[in-house]
């Protein structure tokens, strides 16, 4: 099914985490080192070590002067998976916001903070390397960067 379609009808939460976890394994399979794309040495598995590669792989996707359609996508699929390393971590869970008509993650022990990676990425698109992901990460799952970096 075609993502905007989906995006258009009324959405369930059990439908927004289905599409998120969908475009999550397929950001895998495009630019995972299992799926064969070798861009930044990083097998994203879904977990923050992974995650925090994001900028970097971001970073050399802006140099490649993507056009809209690209760039679209691109931010869907980064999104999703950035997205579901906080889910899989336990820190939060996918709902869909009627009035927004987007995509949202749930978070805290509460559930009660509301966050929207696909703004979150398009903001790191237009602002480029001034603008990292991984800080984000860092809010979203608790504490600093990983000690592997």
């Amino acid at each position: 099914m075609d993502t905007v379609a989906i995006f258009r009808r009324r959405m369930t939460d059990e439908d927004t985490a289905a599409e998120m976890r969908r475009l999550a394994d397929i950001f895998v399979a495009e630019f995972g080192d299992a799926g064969g794309v070798r861009t930044v040495g990083v097998d994203f598995d879904f977990c923050r070590d992974a995650a925090e590669s994001l900028d970097a792989l971001i970073d050399m996707y802006l140099d490649t002067t993507p056009d809209d359609v690209e760039t679209d996508a691109m931010i869907r699929m980064v999104a999703a998976y950035l997205g579901e390393v906080v889910v899989r971590a336990g820190k939060g869970s996918w709902t869909y916001n009627k009035k927004r008509s987007a995509a949202a993650l749930l978070l805290g022990t509460e559930r009660r903070w509301e966050s929207y990676p696909m703004n979150t990425v398009a903001k790191k698109m237009e602002a480029g390397p001034e603008f990292e992901l991984r800080t984000v990460l860092h809010t979203y799952l608790g504490g600093g960067p990983s000690t592997s970096t």
